[in-house]
């Protein structure tokens, strides 16, 4: 993948994927497709599954990486004013109070994950209150 001064030889990527190759080791540039995984694989010197494997990896990360900036985005965040919370209101998203002692729930992440683990908002607390999903 180097030239002889060390360097990264987009030249030699170029003529092996095709004009776009070399942009495959941008941050977020394209995958390789299916037809341009033997060449890739050729020319890293790797087995062809183990190129495919990593390829899957990468496309299945950058999916859920989408996903959770996709709903991070429309999320409804309901705020409450102070008064509200001091109140006693209970927060929009899991419906706990804002106000009064830690129960279980709040120190126990595994209790925490089956309730909210599909939500990925976050987690928020007022002082030393209960805890609370950002939804």
């Amino acid at each position: 993948m180097t030239d002889d001064r060390g360097y990264f030889d987009r030249k030699r990527v170029n003529r092996a994927l095709g004009p776009s190759g070399s942009k495959s080791w941008l941050v977020a540039g394209p995958l390789p497709t299916r037809a341009k995984l033997p060449l890739l694989a050729e020319l890293l010197g790797a087995p062809v599954e183990e190129v495919q494997a990593v390829v899957d990896q990468e496309r299945a990360a950058r999916g859920n990486y989408r996903s959770v900036v996709d709903r991070g985005r429309s999320m409804p965040y309901k705020l409450l004013t102070y008064e509200q919370v001091v109140a006693g209101i209970a927060g929009p998203g899991c419906g706990r109070p804002w106000v009064g002692p830690q129960d279980d729930l709040d120190s126990d992440d595994e209790q925490w994950r089956a309730l909210h683990g599909d939500c990925y908002a976050g987690r928020n607390g007022y002082r030393d209150g209960p805890v609370h999903c950002l939804r």
